[in-house]
């Protein structure tokens, strides 16, 4: 049991980190290209910035998503690669179908999983507001 609260506590840090990176990066770039639009920016440059803010931060739960999935396909919890990525995607999104589930020696890590997709999608949103109203006040 420990093992698995040491391979999700780190998995969830490294997420974090990982989500925290995409935004900085998103945020310097659009600063070091200028891009962050002007009060005079068109509705059509407005829409492309936050279409490519959204997709950025998706980018980076995908991956998340994939980190879970390799963790699981390492430590033997599934055999295949498929498997492994659709349970780790409906653990993630805390949908939890059940029609897949980890061995007794693997399950906590579902739980660690559903937790770290609330944080994920919950630190998102509060990124993507932060760009939203740091756009509508240029």
């Amino acid at each position: 049991m420990a093992f698995q609260f040491a391979v999700g506590a780190g998995i969830i840090i490294v997420t974090i980190v990982l989500l925290v990176a995409f935004a900085a990066a998103a945020e310097w770039s659009l600063k070091q290209e200028h891009i962050w639009p002007g009060d005079g920016a068109g509705l059509i440059r407005f829409i492309v910035i936050l279409a490519g803010i959204s997709l950025w931060l998706l980018a980076a739960i995908s991956i998340s998503v994939w980190l879970w999935a390799v963790c699981l396909l390492a430590l033997g919890a599934f055999s295949e690669f498929e498997t492994s990525m659709y349970f780790a995607l409906v653990s993630f999104t805390t949908l939890g179908f059940g029609d897949i589930i980890l061995e007794k020696e693997w399950r906590i890590l579902s739980g660690l999983m559903a937790a770290n997709g609330l944080v994920i999608f919950g630190l998102t949103t509060a990124i993507f507001v932060d760009f939203l109203a740091r756009l509508k006040r240029r």
